[in-house]
């Protein structure tokens, strides 16, 4: 059995994402990254009342967290080796988050996401902030492949956050 904490972390370099131990990203294995950022199935809890109209029965706080996805193919693969669902993984993300600037008058991080490290909100002075996220996940997923001619790889990390 492997020692997680002897995993090093590896930054990837030229990408606003970062994968934090115990995987990362090593040269060229991110480049043409693609990610994309959804609420969780669980915060669905909207249901027809006896009038047919669909009502929210959510709670407020409760289930609002977000699943990532992650799809790259590029010259080299990621750090998967020893890797597995369930292990916690930190994402600096390269997918923005857009929200009204008037929560910028209360505390954004706690509200919205951690910021990404060397990243900060962005004003578009039109109503509108923007951040790259911090995401603190599980894997959920892992799927890799490579294309033997064009020498590249493919690959996929489902991540949920905790």
């Amino acid at each position: 059995m492997t020692d997680r904490s002897t995993i090093p972390e590896v930054h990837s370099s030229g990408s606003i994402l970062v994968l934090y131990s115990p995987m990362g990203l090593p040269f060229y294995s991110s480049r043409d990254l693609e990610q994309t950022i959804e609420a969780i199935k669980e915060h669905d809890q909207a249901e027809r009342n006896l009038n047919s109209n669909l009502v929210d029965l959510s709670l407020p706080g409760l289930f609002e967290k977000y699943t990532t996805r992650i799809t790259c193919t590029d010259a080299f693969a990621p750090m998967i080796g020893g890797v597995w669902q369930g292990m916690q993984v930190v994402v600096d993300c390269c997918c923005e988050i857009a929200f009204p600037a008037s929560i910028a008058d209360v505390d954004v991080p706690t509200l919205i996401r951690p910021l990404a490290t060397n990243t900060s909100i962005r004003n578009d002075g039109h109503g509108t902030k923007y951040i790259y996220p911090k995401l603190t996940c599980l894997i959920r997923g892992i799927s890799y492949g490579f294309k033997e001619y064009p020498h590249k790889y493919n690959w996929a990390l489902n991540l949920e956050e905790v």
